[in-house]
């Protein structure tokens, strides 16, 4: 309503000293009460007036009129209040926070107050009042015990109730800093005193990550929401690898967002704005963009634009991939074979292996394909309407979706194995409405989702951004590129240039000119400016391949329990999962509710290097499990995060499990507390000591060395 305002008085009563504002009063040891002089209306030309709130602040309801003291004790179960400068011989009290107020006598002739205080820690009834009598100053000192006016109760279970700041918000959550404080708080009108030895319980419960919960990290600023890169940072210092960073161990990517410090909250959006986590590298390698041209396939490098042709003869028109790992190109030949070819480290001369990891024996095409750098899988689609998956070490293959799953014409997939996700381009039965789909990895889904139908065609090109979470695609019939979650929420048309193929790389977008002009790049989040990276012509595919693309985790990331034959990541809302399969028509047993199998051979057969060969397993008591090496361990000790056999068998095809908040995990998915972090030990015991690694700067002794890592 009008001239409704509220102005509640701090630092007032310093600016103008010849006042009678006091400070707002809020004490830890009485949650959600706040006390405070105030002026209602449009300015603050008037006698302040006391005002109480019950909820922190939410809401005010105006307690006595004039300028008083004010102080509260018995754990705030009593608020006592004197006229400030004014001659008096009373006190006013309140023992329901604000809402009734009681006259208590304190001397026999008036004098004036100064002063109202309390004991530390407010757990006691005593008061303090400090004065002056009418004529020559003189101090005057009076201490009040309001103990009686509570009747002599004690208050007890019956006497309290939790609350947190929640209950009265809007929204309803009260989350601070990511959490949500519930304190023990007595009833506003139970007659009773809480007592100096009461302990007030309260619990603190994390909430749900928000926006909120995040700001810009280094090297970033907010523009409209968003953490954007800020170009007067090189991205060298933005994206620094640590300097301890040994092969194997993992270290942090930011995507432009940090947690607020001492902010405890987590999942909801966490997963958006936390960093990624890259391997270390073992070496400097070449970044580069792999592209297809009408009879070879090159890798140019993204740094200097350097051509290295990697294969010399014709493939079929679909995306070729590479295992950025083991330095491998993975592509499909004229005949539809799925081929690998592996070259030397830094030196895409040098051939390793040439072999074939998925032989074309039914006469379809593949047309997509994908790898997923954490399982060791590859993605495809093929003209019969179904997605597949195979393993590029084991050769072990799976059907993952087929038009039961309502599936149709699939083709330009592409992973986010860190989400559990795979997305790709598909119809409808028709084959002619076109759509950007997205299903489980693992397969679990019982029908693709279409994310999006927005500009998408049989033509459309499409990728994912795993920095911002974002999917980019481009459709030459629209000549225009298009962004949005991958959610398919917030479609946004980020360029009107003709291209055929979109590529991402860290801050830039790379297009793929329709009519065969070459190469152009622009920044990802604007690309408001256009240059030429490298002029080629006949073009037919176009892939990022670094460091960055094909480092985020996922549960089958090398350092968790292992699957025997297919990992394959599973989406899940707070964290990490994974489902192990079996190959097709592979003997196997299957664990639900989480899908999981167990690989097995048949009568007769013993499995060697995850293969079924001829041989008899070995004989263990009813109790017992067989290892792989032909030991014998307890059937309980399977799947305890243990190496039991010795050959990591045991450990094999196990559920996977994630630690408590309150533990640290490690590099082989075994849980230690917190606590132990940093401690100087290694109690890990994973090979690289990853509870010790990236410590803060420890103190060493005189006869220590001091390691690189602190």
């Amino acid at each position: 309503a009008e001239n409704c305002s509220l102005h509640l008085t701090q630092e007032f009563h310093k600016l103008y000293p010849n006042t009678q504002a006091n400070p707002i009063l809020t004490q830890s040891s009485s949650p959600g009460l706040v006390i405070a002089s105030g002026f209602m209306g449009r300015t603050l030309k008037s006698n302040p007036d006391v005002f109480v709130s019950s909820n922190a602040g939410i809401s005010w309801r105006q307690a006595l009129s004039g300028s008083y003291l004010y102080a509260t004790a018995d754990h705030g179960g009593i608020i006592v209040a004197v006229h400030q400068y004014v001659l008096t011989d009373k006190v006013v009290y309140s023992i329901d926070e604000g809402e009734t107020w009681h006259n208590y006598t304190i001397v026999k002739d008036k004098i004036r107050v100064y002063g109202l205080l309390t004991e530390p820690g407010e757990n006691s009834t005593v008061f303090s009042v400090f004065g002056s009598p009418r004529g020559p100053h003189k101090w005057q000192i009076i201490q009040v015990d309001f103990k009686d006016v509570f009747e002599g109760k004690k208050c007890g279970p019956s006497d309290y109730k939790m609350w947190s700041v929640g209950e009265d918000l809007p929204n309803g959550t009260g989350c601070l800093l990511g959490h949500v404080t519930t304190y023990q708080r007595r009833i506003a009108h139970a007659v009773c005193y809480n007592g100096e030895i009461f302990m007030r319980q309260s619990l603190i419960s994390n909430c749900s990550c928000r926006r909120e919960d995040f700001e810009c990290d280094f090297g970033f600023q907010n523009v409209g929401g968003r953490c954007q890169r800020d170009t007067s940072v090189r991205d060298a210092d933005v994206y620094q690898i640590p300097t301890h960073c040994p092969p194997g161990a993992f270290y942090s990517y930011t995507r432009g967002y940090r947690k607020i410090a001492g902010d405890t909250c987590t999942g909801g959006a966490e997963h958006r704005y936390r960093p990624l986590l890259y391997s270390c590298p073992i070496q400097e390698r070449t970044e580069f963009l792999l592209v297809t041209l009408e009879s070879k396939v090159q890798m140019i490098d993204l740094a200097s634009g350097a051509r290295v042709d990697l294969l010399d003869e014709h493939v079929s028109n679909v995306p070729v991939t590479f295992d950025y790992e083991k330095n491998c190109l993975i592509y499909v030949n004229v005949i539809g074979d799925m081929k690998r070819k592996c070259f030397a480290a830094n030196n895409h001369s040098s051939v390793l292996n040439h072999e074939i990891i998925h032989r074309n024996r039914n006469g379809t095409t593949i047309t997509g394909m994908a790898f997923d750098w954490t399982g060791r899988n590859v993605y495809y689609a093929d003209s019969n309407n179904s997605v597949h998956v195979v393993s590029v070490d084991l050769r072990y293959e799976r059907t993952l979706y087929t038009v039961k799953n309502k599936v149709y014409s699939p083709r330009a997939i592409t992973v986010d194995p860190h989400h559990g996700y795979l997305f790709f381009v598909g119809g409808d039965s028709s084959s002619r409405n076109f759509s950007i789909f997205r299903a489980a990895m693992d397969g679990s889904s019982d029908s693709v989702e279409a994310v999006t139908r927005n500009y998408v065609t049989n033509e459309t090109s499409l990728t994912i951004d795993l920095d911002t979470e974002s999917l980019y695609w481009v459709t030459p019939d629209f000549a225009s590129g298009y962004t949005s979650d991958i959610h398919g929420q917030s479609v946004n048309v980020l360029f009107t240039e003709s291209a055929n193929f979109i590529a991402i790389y860290k801050n830039d977008v790379y297009i793929a000119t329709k009519y065969g002009f070459g190469i152009l790049m622009a920044n990802k989040h604007s690309a408001d400016t256009w240059r030429y990276f490298v002029f080629a012509s006949g073009i037919q595919n176009m892939l990022v391949v670094s460091n960055t693309s094909q480092h985020a985790s996922s549960a089958c990331s090398g350092y968790h329990t292992p699957c025997s034959q297919l990992c394959l990541p599973h989406p899940d809302p707070t964290n990490h999962n994974r489902t192990c399969l079996c190959g097709e028509n592979f003997p196997r047993t299957v664990h639900p509710p989480s899908r999981d199998e167990t690989c097995r051979c048949e009568v007769g057969e013993k499995m060697v290097n995850q293969t079924c060969v001829k041989g008899t397993n070995t004989s263990c008591a009813m109790d017992k499990q067989a290892c792989g090496n032909g030991n014998c361990i307890f059937l309980t000790w399977k799947c305890d995060g243990e190496d039991d056999c010795g050959d990591g068998t045991d450990e094999i095809d196990c559920p996977y499990t994630t630690c408590s908040s309150s533990s640290f995990t490690c590099r082989t998915g075994k849980c230690i507390p917190k606590q132990w972090v940093c401690d100087r030990q290694d109690d890990c015991k994973d090979g690289i000591q990853s509870d010790e690694l990236n410590c803060p700067n420890q103190v060493c002794t005189r006869d220590q060395f001091k390691c690189e890592n602190g």
